[in-house]
């Protein structure tokens, strides 16, 4: 440094050393706000599954247990009737969980009066599981495949 100021290298040095501190603190920042963004994606969609559990076992719980109430049932869709002749179905369709309550004839096999509710888009696939354990318990089990993890519910049919 010479007594009137910095010279021309020592100022581009300078500049130099603050533009790579720089770059390598922004790329630090984005790395670290991306990780936080995944994260709290991942969060919000496991957070969504277990809600999609709850509200099945939920269900599951209220549902009767005589053979005749339960119209429908497969490994992708299930209905049954409850004592005040509404109707609960759920269906594992094309990635998407869904929710039908309303009036199900079975005789006609379809639903005279229904509301659907999305309860999950985004699994990739989805199944329910059936048994009877003895002549009184009854258990039904949910499969999803969503995110790339396995998730599974078991609920029994309470008396």
């Amino acid at each position: 440094m010479n007594k009137n100021g910095f010279s021309l290298i020592e100022c581009m040095v300078y500049c130099v050393l603050m533009a790579t501190i720089m770059l390598i603190w922004f790329n630090g920042v984005a790395s670290f706000t991306r990780l936080c963004n995944t994260y709290a994606y991942h969060t919000n969609a496991l957070s969504t599954v277990y809600s999609a559990l709850d509200v099945f076992a939920r269900d599951i719980r209220k549902a009767p247990h005589a053979a005749y109430l339960w119209p429908l049932v497969t490994d992708t869709a299930f209905i049954f009737t409850l004592p005040d002749s509404t109707s609960i179905g759920w269906e594992c369709t094309d990635g998407q969980l869904l929710r039908y309550q309303g009036n199900y004839n079975s005789v006609a096999q379809q639903w005279s009066k229904k509301t659907k509710s999305l309860i999950l888009d985004t699994i990739q696939t989805g199944s329910f599981a059936f048994n009877n354990l003895n002549q009184e318990n009854m258990s039904a089990e949910i499969r999803l495949v969503s995110y790339g993890k396995k998730f599974s519910r078991m609920s029994y049919v309470l008396r």
